[in-house]
């Protein structure tokens, strides 16, 4: 994967040999199950990724280990908040918190991308921290989208001094990895305010990794439910009725709905509708 070669990882990572060692070491078939969804994330297939982080949590859960079910909860925060569902996210980020050490660095580092995609598309806090120091078998896929997402967060936050410094981080680490080299592209567009050139790098790879989209603002829980009728095909005065309010209350929160996400009819936002309603 690091190598720029997604075919091949996709290819390696189908193979269910590991499957044979389940009983064995419930670690290493969680680990190589999470690896399977992150290729296919990065391959574009976010759906799968998020089937198959939930075959790691259901294992993770089925063994009892805190370690493996935070990871997993992590990973799947991380996948939700890509897809747009906020609340979801948020959701399991909260029992990760809960279970959360600082010991284990496969978690730190899941749990960090997830919190900072969070936080890009939320506006919360999060610590810097881009530049944990890496430690034997880290897990350098999933340290490369943190830095990444660092990255973004940090333009996104016009932090320069952090960008910069996200900036070297991939170039240096662009001497080996093609993969990281068109990150390191993408970083250095994002803080020029430049085209973003990285896409069609990281395509000609088979990784359909795109900046994601900040520009929206999260809609509140009451936003949230009458976009969702919207979506079921319910006009404003059936909303009204149904939710209590006036007709007119609902436009003004349709009209800041379609402020928040950047929408301009209603076909548009039954289609956003459709496609996070799980958010």
């Amino acid at each position: 994967m690091l190598r720029g070669d997604v075919p091949a990882a996709l290819r390696a990572t189908g193979n269910p040999g590991a499957a044979e060692v389940q009983f064995y070491l419930p670690g290493a078939v969680h680990y190589v199950t999470q690896i399977r969804g992150w290729v296919r994330y990065i391959a574009g297939d976010l759906p799968a990724a998020l089937e198959i982080v939930g075959e790691s949590l259901a294992e993770a859960e089925r063994t009892g280990q805190d370690r493996l079910v935070g990871r997993a909860r992590a990973a799947r925060a991380f996948l939700l908040a890509e897809n747009g569902n906020l609340a979801g996210a948020e959701q399991d980020l909260q029992v990760v918190r809960e279970c959360y050490d600082a010991t284990h660095d496969d978690l730190v580092m899941v749990t960090d991308l997830a919190e900072t995609a969070y936080a890009l598309r939320t506006g919360a806090k999060v610590d810097d921290t881009a530049f944990r120091p890496p430690r034997p078998l880290g897990d350098l896929l999933v340290d490369t989208l943190r830095v990444a997402y660092a990255g973004y967060l940090a333009v996104a936050r016009k932090d320069h001094a952090v960008a910069q410094r996200i900036l070297g981080h991939l170039r240096s680490g662009g001497r080996t990895s093609p993969f990281l080299d068109a990150l390191a592209l993408r970083q250095e567009d994002l803080m020029a305010g430049a085209e973003d050139r990285a896409t069609a790098r990281l395509a000609a790879m088979g990784a359909l990794l795109t900046v994601p989209d900040n520009g929206t603002q999260p809609l509140s829980r009451r936003e949230r439910e009458i976009v969702r009728l919207v979506g079921e095909g319910l006009t404003n005065g059936q909303i009204a009725e149904r939710l209590f309010l006036s007709e007119r209350t609902i436009e003004t929160h349709l009209h800041n709905s379609y402020k928040k996400l950047r929408l301009t009819t209603r076909p548009a936002l039954i289609r956003w509708a459709l496609e996070h309603a799980d958010g």
